[in-house]
């Protein structure tokens, strides 16, 4: 009982004799008399099992037949007083690991966490980013949202460079006609289609 297969670190022995003796306390408990004397005369016999034991069992076996020949006088007539038998006290159960210390977050929760955080941060410079660009406009077009002149001379104040929009002078706006063309040429630097896409500045919006 007590070889150990290859990987197997128990003590097969050990938990034999332990199963051994529960279910011998067990049958004491529902006073079945006869079957504790068995499992305990089994446990007193085992020449491997300790000494101690060994020596417990035998003790239960002497108990266990006294017992025994109790019930059998009662139901013969000769009724005696059934001393007092203390069952054995259940042993707590063993608290678990994780009330005992807390738990290590596993890695999958860290890097949920690191994400979370990183999509906080770039929520908030984008919203930073945004409040620049709308005061940026709100100046550029303050006071003058209906010359469009003054709009067309000023754009080189809220574009990016890399637009490659020259500045245009307002002797180049005289005319209706010349209005037309530079609004028109405008548009269509900054139609998205027309926009190049390695330019990835936020001013874009």
């Amino acid at each position: 009982v007590g070889k150990e297969e290859e990987g197997a670190g128990v003590d097969l022995s050990d938990a034999y004799v332990k199963a051994l003796k529960r279910r011998a306390e067990a049958w004491e408990g529902r006073e079945k008399w006869e079957e504790a004397v068995k499992d305990w005369g089994l446990l007193a016999g085992l020449d491997w099992a300790g000494q101690k034991a060994r020596n417990e069992a035998a003790r239960a076996v002497g108990r266990c037949r006294k017992m025994v020949s109790q019930s059998k006088e009662a139901e013969n007539g000769d009724v005696a007083p059934k001393p007092a038998v203390t069952k054995p006290k259940p042993r707590p159960p063993p608290k678990p690991a994780s009330l005992s210390r807390p738990a290590p977050p596993s890695q999958a929760l860290e890097s949920l966490r690191t994400a979370n955080n990183a999509a906080e941060a770039e929520d908030q410079l984008r919203h930073e980013l945004k409040d620049s660009v709308d005061a940026t406009l709100l100046a550029w077009k303050g006071g003058k949202e209906t010359n469009i002149r003054a709009l067309l001379g000023s754009l080189d104040t809220v574009l990016w460079p890399e637009l490659g929009l020259q500045k245009v002078g307002m002797a180049e706006l005289v005319t209706p006609s010349q209005v037309k063309i530079k609004y028109t040429r405008t548009i269509a630097k900054l139609h998205p289609d027309k926009v190049r896409s390695n330019i990835a500045s936020l001013r874009m919006i």
